[in-house]
């Protein structure tokens, strides 16, 4: 775990370095009536990684996801959104090193719960999800 965490933080810091967009998932009927799209998402994601010196792969261990709920309620939208950096790995068990177990391994995991009009509320929710990006990444290079 180490020498990933290692290999990772010098990739933030010194250098530029690559995530795979694992999956993007909105939920909710009412997400296109509160302003939310994929292509929004996806775009404020990718802006918020290139800021970062982070690009995008389809070959990368190292993945981000997001996840974004929504709920219209008259002329109000309520969303949740949730971005996190991870990587899987096997781990071998001891004593006989026969087993081996798959794990998650996240890096940083971020949420946030919003509501408001949903005359702006994709645009809100578009600076939202830069933001947790920015925390997600600026997290992992104090490792």
């Amino acid at each position: 775990m180490k020498k990933y965490l290692a290999t990772l933080f010098y990739f933030v810091c010194c250098s530029s370095f690559s995530l795979t967009l694992e999956s993007v998932n909105v939920f909710g009927e009412e997400v296109s009536a509160c302003n939310l799209s994929l292509n929004a998402a996806d775009a404020s994601i990718s802006s918020a990684m290139r800021f970062n010196r982070v690009g995008l792969s389809d070959d990368s261990k190292v993945k981000a996801y997001h996840q974004i709920g929504a709920m219209e309620v008259g002329s109000t939208c309520i969303a949740s959104l949730k971005f996190e950096i991870f990587f899987n790995s096997y781990v071998t068990l001891p004593p006989e090193n026969t087993k081996r177990i798959f794990t998650s391994n996240v890096l940083c995991s971020k949420a946030h719960l919003m509501s408001g009009p949903k005359h702006d509320f994709g645009t809100r929710a578009s600076n939202v999800l830069k933001q947790l990006v920015d925390l997600c990444i600026n997290e992992i290079a104090k490792m």
